[in-house]
């Protein structure tokens, strides 16, 4: 578990909700013993009634900024949508076999002195803007 300081604003996103919950650590306790050290973080959560809660009660994931939130939900997205999309793919080619090309897909784009076309890893072609023509 990451180490937070009172005072620190988190970011929360609950496993189950699809909503983002700003809390505040208002207080660290820790408890050493013996053979062990646990410390627990109590957080207030933005209501009227200002509830203060244990992080460890909450079902959610923790980040100490929106920029790391944001990443992390955009990682998540693009990973969900690629699963759909090779699910699409694998139930088209069971369903309709090998796909064609249309005939207008297979075309090269037309070069010219503005702009030239480029081949990308994965194949797809792009036409970019030439450095000479940028004005």
């Amino acid at each position: 578990m990451s180490s937070f300081e009172v005072g620190q604003i988190l970011f929360l996103l609950p496993k189950k909700e699809n909503k983002i919950v700003p809390v505040r650590v208002v207080e660290v306790i820790v408890r050493k013993k013996l053979n062990d050290q646990t410390v627990e973080y109590m957080v207030e959560i933005p209501s009227r009634t200002r509830d203060v809660v244990a992080l460890s009660e909450l079902d959610t994931v923790s980040f100490t900024s929106d920029r790391e939130l944001r990443d992390y939900m955009v990682t998540n997205s693009i990973n969900v949508i690629d699963q759909m999309v090779a699910t699409a793919r694998r139930h088209a080619l069971s369903a309709f076999g090998e796909a064609s090309v249309p005939p207008e897909a297979s075309r090269e784009p037309e070069v010219d002195a503005v702009y030239s076309v480029i081949e990308l890893p994965d194949g797809t072609k792009a036409r970019i803007r030439n450095e000479s023509s940028i004005s």
